[in-house]
């Protein structure tokens, strides 16, 4: 076990599955709160089961895009705290490629960037099995009733909302470039240092985790109705995979509407490689963003910190020089006084 622990990208590896099962889980589980909660309001799901339609006469909230925003925001708080002690969480492999091209702490190196992925892969992995394994009374009951319509998909993957089926895909894209790019800019300033070991930041990084939180509880606030703001590609593409498993194909395409019959592209529209790819472009511009903000203008910080710490040092070595000058005095009177009593003593 102690040749294990010292092998560092085991450790990198284990952390960042751990913490990103994590985050994806509670995610994945507050949306699933608040689907099938809402379908039991419905009675979806709920033909056959006579004891649990008593339960649509008692006003039960179980909350709305809001409670899913905040959850997911505290969620990858908690993640990110606690593995924190063993390494920087990730979660997220567009913030990966951001640490690696601005080569935070000088630590991360682009031979590690494998490992974050693969731990990233596996955590979301065993989030949608764990989520599946949870849910799968509430998910069976659902899948059979005909309301449901094939939206129950939703549970594993981010999709475009009802509402903005037809949003061009152009839009679908930007949506998710910006809203990775501020999570981006979020993460560098609470985790990047400047040469001389400060952070950008003013705040401690112990409370780096939830500010990171904050703004993906922020950015589902503004950005969640147009593409769901996945912002993840470790929160969409292995619970999706999982899910292939339950919905087969359907899962690549967006769910059909009660009515619908083909769409204006001859089929379906393929929605999964725009949570895929897109947060990476995202994560890129971010980082440039970042850099052309914050980071080339640290010199000019840098020089007025060392010439605010050379004045300091230039008082403190003033106030040296003077208590050693009365030192000195003080000591001269002292041996005069010896001396003056050595003569008055013979």
């Amino acid at each position: 076990m102690k040749k294990l622990s010292k092998n560092k990208n085991l450790r990198l590896f284990l952390g960042e599955s751990v913490s990103t099962m994590i985050a994806v889980f509670l995610s994945l589980a507050c949306f699933a709160q608040i689907y099938f909660g809402n379908a039991l309001d419905l009675g979806i799901g709920l033909k056959q089961n006579k004891s649990a339609q008593s339960l649509l006469s008692i006003p039960v909230s179980y909350g709305t895009w809001l409670n899913y925003a905040i959850g997911t925001g505290i969620g990858y708080a908690v993640a990110t705290a606690s593995v924190s002690s063993v390494k920087d969480a990730h979660l997220n492999p567009a913030i990966t490629v951001a640490a690696v091209m601005s080569d935070l702490k000088d630590t991360f190196t682009w031979s590690q960037m494998p490992v974050f992925f693969a731990g990233q892969c596996l955590g979301g992995l065993l989030a949608g099995a764990l989520l599946y394994s949870i849910y799968l009374v509430p998910l069976r009951d659902v899948m059979q009733d005909p309301r449901d319509n094939g939206e129950s998909r939703r549970l594993f993957g981010s999709y475009p909302m009802p509402p903005n089926r037809d949003t061009p895909t152009i839009v679908l894209c930007w949506d998710q470039v910006f809203s990775t790019a501020i999570i981006i800019m979020v993460y560098l300033v609470c985790h990047d240092p400047d040469p001389d070991g400060f952070l950008n930041s003013k705040f401690a990084p112990s409370f780096s985790p939830i500010f990171s939180g904050l703004g993906i509880t922020l950015v589902l606030l503004t950005n969640g109705v147009v593409a769901a703001a996945n912002i993840n590609p470790a929160r969409d593409l292995p619970p999706r995979f999982i899910s292939y498993f339950i919905f087969g194909d359907d899962v690549w395409r967006l769910p059909k509407e009660e009515g619908q019959e083909e769409m204006d592209d001859g089929g379906y529209r393929y929605f999964f490689w725009i949570p895929m790819l897109l947060p990476y472009v995202g994560a890129i511009f971010g980082t440039f963003v970042y850099a052309i903000a914050v980071a080339f203008h640290r010199s000019s910080v840098r020089e007025k910190r060392k010439r605010h710490v050379m004045k300091k040092l230039r008082m403190a070595e003033k106030k040296i020089k003077k208590i050693t000058v009365d030192l000195a005095e003080v000591r001269r009177d002292q041996m005069k006084e010896q001396g003056n009593l050595y003569v008055g003593y013979f």
